[in-house]
């Protein structure tokens, strides 16, 4: 009767202990994913002062991307979106009318290397998180709550 008391014990506080792993790699992914889309935001913030210096698409078109953009919940979407809204910001910068042309390409190519930064940092806690999915006994607990793999942020 102790050793079955003992034995079930121990194996709640497994669960208990597994789960929390989970639910911690879990965070982390929301987390840098939450890195990845300030970066966004600030690209999306220079993309919105150069089109009002110099514009290339109707402020509404812009707004209606913008806004898609953030509103998207799905990740792959979101990052069809972004690099739509990353090939924009790169035709704003190579048109030669724009005033402080030389000074804003630093600003783009800081928000650059710092999204790449956030990019690798949520790609890492993807792929930490995806292997407790596949891994004995985080995997029990993850078909358990009915867990999904996370999708790469994939620079293409």
């Amino acid at each position: 009767m102790l050793l079955t008391a003992a034995v079930i014990i121990a194996v709640l506080v497994s669960v208990v202990f597994f789960y929390n792993q989970l639910a911690k790699l879990e965070v982390l992914t929301l987390k840098t994913w939450n890195d990845v889309t300030q970066q966004f935001d600030r690209q999306h913030t220079l993309l919105q002062q150069l089109n009002e210096q110099s514009p290339i698409i109707l402020p509404a078109e812009l707004e209606k991307l913008l806004q898609k953009a953030s509103d998207t919940q799905n990740t792959t979407e979101r990052l069809q979106t972004e690099k739509q809204l990353e090939n924009m910001l790169e035709q704003f910068l190579n048109q030669s009318d724009i005033q402080n042309k030389d000074e804003l390409k630093q600003e783009a190519d800081k928000i650059e290397t710092d999204l790449q930064k956030a990019r690798r940092k949520y790609n890492a806690s993807v792929k930490y998180y995806n292997v407790a999915l596949h891994t004995v006994p985080t995997c029990w607990i993850a078909k358990a709550t009915k867990a999904e793999e996370k999708t790469f942020y994939k620079n293409d």
